[in-house]
């Protein structure tokens, strides 16, 4: 499978506006992980040194931290899950997206995805346990996660999209992010697929993760804000158990556990390069690379 996987990735960057990819297949058992960072024709497995936009994957590298390690009351846990009621996205003003989030009544609600949950859950945390989520998160995050405002011209990163008609490098895809100018939990955070795979890894030995989440996936989409793995054409791949979640990013990025199998795998791209609306061949190496994750003996 290992020279498998590399071959995929090469093959994905051949069909598809991506300058690099990078995946990573995380043994939750054996605290390890094994991964390849390819680009520019060549297979690198020494060392991680693009920092992807991470995109919405910034939610459980935040928000469900913070639940999983300070718990979670009924509205917040609505919040968390994309079912309190608030709208799923906007344009927001920098200087008063605060009073909007807060303006919203918490009801429960059916499940909408929802970018402005994501934002009132932070808030709603942050008061609660008077903490700052950049100080609070630092010591589950691996160094291999920046908030975007943290880059530099050391760090390699990649053009993941335009704005304006000017490709946007260093920079947040995100139009939101950009416009809040500071540390947000919907989007923003960028890293490199070894900085990933360490946090995931940390995650579950410091919190529990997988036992929990696991231990509270139903018939709902979202758990403990993460997704879940529901109908046979998942982006998890075809094999997981019914206790697999994970998360997806806008940009080209992707991660899946299965708790049972105690496998993840994780995929990070700059996709979303050019154009946004054709991820076909990126859907078809998320479903293929966890299919491969799932069966491993």
């Amino acid at each position: 499978m290992n020279l498998e996987i590399p071959e995929h990735g090469l093959q994905f960057l051949k069909d598809s506006a991506a300058d690099a990819v990078a995946i990573s297949v995380i043994d939750f058992r054996a605290k390890a992980f094994e991964f390849w960072e390819i680009s520019d024709g060549e297979v690198r497995k020494a060392n991680s040194k693009i920092f992807f936009d991470l995109a919405s994957l910034t939610k459980p590298l935040t928000n469900s931290i913070v639940a999983l390690s300070l718990g979670v009351n009924e509205k917040e846990r609505l919040l968390l899950n994309h079912r309190g009621g608030l709208p799923a996205w906007g344009i927001l003003d920098r200087y008063s997206w605060r009073q909007q989030m807060e303006s919203y009544a918490i009801k429960a609600s059916a499940t909408e995805y929802s970018d402005f949950s994501a934002l009132r859950l932070m808030i709603e945390l942050e008061n609660r346990h008077g903490i700052y989520y950049p100080d609070y998160l630092q010591s589950l995050w691996a160094p291999g996660i920046l908030f975007w405002k943290q880059l530099s011209a050391e760090h390699r990163v990649l053009q993941n999209g335009y704005e304006k008609g000017k490709p946007v490098a260093g920079r947040v895809h995100d139009p939101n992010a950009r416009n809040i100018n500071e540390f947000c939990a919907h989007a923003g955070l960028f890293g490199t697929i070894e900085g990933l795979s360490q946090t995931l890894l940390a995650m579950d030995e410091k919190l529990g993760m997988l036992d929990t989440v696991a231990g509270d996936i139903s018939d709902q989409r979202f758990c403990w804000g993460f997704d879940t793995a529901q109908g046979e054409e998942t982006l998890a791949g075809g094999g997981c158990s019914v206790y697999t979640f994970g998360h997806l990013g806008f940009t080209g990025t992707s991660f899946w556990i299965d708790a049972q199998k105690k496998r993840a795998c994780a995929i990070l791209s700059n996709a979303t390069k050019y154009h946004w609306f054709d991820k076909t061949r990126l859907n078809q190496l998320r479903r293929k690379l966890g299919a491969m994750t799932w069966q491993k003996k």
